[in-house]
């Protein structure tokens, strides 16, 4: 959960974050909060396979940067628009990776709204792609996401263990599908995945329809507690004059940044096999989260309020990981997170 306020500009890190906050801030009245989700969903899916790390209390589960985000608010809250600003910044940003004379790779592959949970693990799974990077790596995001939350929630309804899989998918968990053989409708045929599963979520609903389309069992089973929320309900900004072109080229050059950034995080994961490059955490900073852990059991005695804690002891992991390799001084040979970097992310978390 983010701050009740996101003061934007001390609380994010300099660079691509801030400025990209900045730019929409100066023209959409969107939440500071929304678009810098904007900008954790284009560097979670512009980083693929190309990063991990370990948790110290889960040293033998290899962690990715994928990230499960929901954005509540009024409907005139410009959720849609931060959505489809981040959209067609990503757009401009995987356009100019693009090589004519090659076959491009997709970083992680995107996922369109109508599915049922069966084409959804297919998608996702994308076991044809030719490409260690996108396979059983992708991402959707899901405006106005109440027909997915009342198709989820269905008794005996296509997406009814949907919720499941969510919670597998954040884990890794590889994918497995059983299927009838379109040529023999008496077999079935497996289809699996090698790769451990990576998706990243984005959705987006008024307050009264995810009142009303939630339920115990969303926040019991985990599902609910794997996901940032963004919830602002202050005054939004009004803009009072836009100055369109200039945001435009600032834009321009922000995609540019983005562009440069990518080929070296590309590089770096070339240059490391086509494994993911191993972020690690110091001492301090584990020490860190597990006092703060420690000292907010002893506060909270709900149930639900530890186990989402718990979470977000990943979520520091992974805010901090993008901060320090969205940094523009950042170079293959940088491993161990930078302070800078993980006290921005846990600063974040804690308020």
């Amino acid at each position: 959960m983010l701050a009740p306020v996101l003061d934007w500009q001390v609380m994010l890190p300099d660079g691509v974050f801030k400025s990209y906050v900045d730019i929409c801030s100066r023209v959409t009245e969107a939440y500071p909060e929304y678009n810098y989700f904007g900008m954790i969903n284009i560097l979670s899916i512009l980083s693929g396979r190309k990063f991990c790390f370990y948790l110290p209390w889960e040293d033998l589960h290899e962690q990715n940067t994928s990230f499960y985000l929901y954005m509540l608010g009024l409907s005139s809250a410009k959720k849609s628009t931060a959505m489809n600003r981040a959209e067609e910044l990503l757009k401009m940003v995987l356009g100019d990776q693009h090589d004519k004379n090659m076959i491009f790779q997709e970083p992680c592959k995107k996922i369109a709204k109508n599915f049922s949970l069966q084409s959804f693990e297919v998608e996702l799974c994308n076991a044809d792609a030719g490409n260690d990077e996108s396979e059983s790596n992708a991402y959707l995001n899901y405006d106005e996401c109440v027909s997915l939350m009342q198709s989820m929630n269905a008794k005996g309804g296509y997406n009814a263990g949907l919720r499941d899989k969510f919670c597998e998918y954040y884990d890794g968990k590889q994918i497995e599908i059983i299927r009838k053989d379109p040529d023999n409708r008496t077999k079935n045929i497996k289809i699996k995945s090698d790769k451990k599963t990576r998706l990243n979520l984005w959705f987006s609903t008024t307050y009264g329809n995810f009142e009303e389309n939630t339920y115990t069992i969303d926040a019991k089973s985990g599902y609910l507690l794997r996901f940032l929320f963004a919830c602002p309900t202050y005054e939004q900004n009004r803009i009072k004059e836009r100055n369109i072109s200039q945001s435009r080229a600032e834009t321009y050059e922000l995609a540019s940044t983005l562009v440069k950034m990518y080929d070296k995080w590309q590089k770096a994961y070339e240059l490391n096999d086509k494994q993911p490059v191993e972020l690690k955490f110091t001492s301090e900073q584990t020490t860190k989260i597990d006092d703060w852990y420690h000292d907010t059991q002893d506060r909270e005695t709900d149930d639900i309020t530890l186990s989402y804690i718990a979470k977000l002891q990943n979520y520091m992991c992974k805010l901090a990981v993008l901060f320090h390799v969205s940094n523009e001084n950042w170079n293959y040979m940088d491993l161990t997170v930078s302070d800078e970097a993980f006290n921005k992310a846990f600063d974040l978390c804690v308020d």
